[in-house]
């Protein structure tokens, strides 16, 4: 259970970088080896499009406090990340409210994953390399 809870956390504070661009802070090549190694669930040496969808979607479940599949600006406030970082709410819907209603779904949060998943894959072989990661991360 606290592995979930660090590769959740993990999720939220790398969309956070992802969209904030703040991505060189975090750079360091041992906090990306950290990072890669709990998204990396089976010890492959790649996070494949299932590792990464999956860890999206436990993100969201995280996020949905009352459980009824979409995901709130006040949900989203009572995160300790949120607290942490400012206009965390406001990049997160910015991000992931695809059809502008005030709330994300988890059907929004799959289609986001793909899609990131998709611009990170550079060499479209389904399965992201460290590289790639961090290539994603700086633009």
């Amino acid at each position: 259970m606290k592995t979930r809870k660090f590769i959740i956390a993990t999720i939220i504070i790398t969309s956070v970088v992802l969209a904030t661009g703040c991505a060189g802070k975090f750079k360091h090549e041992k906090f990306s080896n950290k990072i890669f190694s709990k998204y990396d669930e089976n010890g492959d040496g790649y996070i494949s499009k299932k590792e990464h969808l999956d860890i999206a979607l436990e993100r969201f479940e995280r996020s949905d406090k009352n459980d009824n599949g979409k995901v709130s600006k006040e949900e989203l406030k009572e995160l300790r990340i949120a607290k942490k970082m400012p206009n965390f709410v406001d990049v997160y819907f910015k991000n992931n409210d695809h059809n502008s209603d005030g709330l994300v779904s988890k059907y929004e949060i799959f289609q986001q994953a793909k899609i990131d998943f998709m611009k990170s894959d550079k060499n479209e072989d389904n399965k992201l390399t460290k590289s790639e990661i961090q290539d994603f991360k700086a633009e």
